[in-house]
């Protein structure tokens, strides 16, 4: 579960660098996606965490600081 919240949170610091913010506010098409890796088995599994624009990364902040606070309480 640590893995998957670092992803996350490694989503959003990346969404939030001047290249990405410079590249959407010229309108290129740029999505920073969050995929996890297994030693395990091998797999990589997307974990559904995707930006897109600036819209995007303030509600996945907003949904897994949300879903943080429900799992405290």
């Amino acid at each position: 579960r640590l893995c998957e919240l670092n992803v996350v949170e490694q989503v959003l610091n990346v969404g939030e660098t001047t290249i990405v913010q410079d590249a959407w506010e010229r309108g290129q098409p740029l999505r920073v996606h969050g995929w996890i890796y297994d030693l395990h088995d091998g797999l990589i599994t997307d974990l559904e965490v995707h930006l897109e624009n600036r819209v995007a990364t303030n509600a996945l902040r907003k949904r897994f600081l949300y879903k943080a606070n429900q799992k405290k309480a």
